[in-house]
This record gives structure tokens, sequence and C-alpha cells, in this order.
């Protein structure tokens, strides 16, 4: 896959919850059908990470493009999920 892959980008943020106080990631719907039609692809890899120039703490961006079928196995990417604090 080139650099030049098609990738959407999704603003997202941490809010916590006022009936149980868990904390969760919210962002406005995203129309799937649509990213996808964009991405050429029905396998994506979601990444969520902090903006570089993010607001506040709380600020989150979710990076969503076409993925290589091939790196879903992988338990690198796996061990990765259990370490890095959203």
């Amino acid at each position: 896959m080139s650099n030049q892959a098609p990738v959407q980008f999704v603003n997202a943020e941490i809010r916590q919850s006022k009936e149980t106080g868990s904390y969760y990631l919210w962002s406005k719907p995203i129309d799937l059908s649509k990213c996808v039609q964009e991405l050429g692809s029905n396998m994506v890899n979601i990444t969520i990470t902090i903006p570089r120039n993010a607001k506040d703490e709380y600020q989150r961006l979710i990076i969503i493009k076409p993925a290589m079928i091939k790196s879903q196995a992988s338990s690198s990417v796996q061990n990765n999920q259990e370490r890095i604090p959203i």
C-alpha cells in the first residue's frame, strides 16, 4: 500500500458517563457505507490517537484507512492494544 492511500479522519473526545462514571470515546456519527466507498475497501484499520494540536487532554483523532490483510493476524498489534490508553 502506498503512502497515497485514502484516509478518513474523525474528531472524537473522551467523555464520562453521568450515570455510571465510566469513560467512553464519543464522535459524531460516521456513515460507514460512504467511508467504505471512499476508501475502496471493506476491511479497514482504525487507529485512535492524540492530535498534535489537541485543545485539551480529552481530544482524540480517529484515523480510518484501508487494511492490509496480512497485518490483521499480527500478534504485535494485539499486544499493543492492551498497552496503549485511549
